[in-house]
């Protein structure tokens, strides 16, 4: 007698693309200006996703794009801060 189970399978996880991002020096710069303006914990926040392109950006030589100074942007009050809640 025939007979027949139906497994599910178990699912994939896609795995991580990895993006190649092409851009001028003064873009580089402006991108490594931002990614030293973002706070947060390195462990259990987005944060640690910015220290690595900051890490890929000086490891290629960029420096910040210095059209502002800090202060400056202190008192724009445009720093951003990643909260410890994410599960990532």
């Amino acid at each position: 007698m025939a007979k027949a189970i139906m497994t599910t399978p178990k699912p994939v996880k896609t795995p991580p693309y990895t993006i190649t991002l092409t851009l001028s020096q003064i873009e580089a710069e402006v991108l490594l200006k931002v990614m030293r303006k973002i706070g947060g914990s390195t462990d259990k926040s987005a944060r640690k996703y910015t220290d690595n392109i900051e890490q890929a950006l000086t490891s290629c030589k960029v420096m910040p794009y210095d059209i502002y100074d800090d202060s400056h942007l202190e008192k724009m009050h445009t720093s951003l801060y990643f909260t410890d809640d994410l599960d990532i």
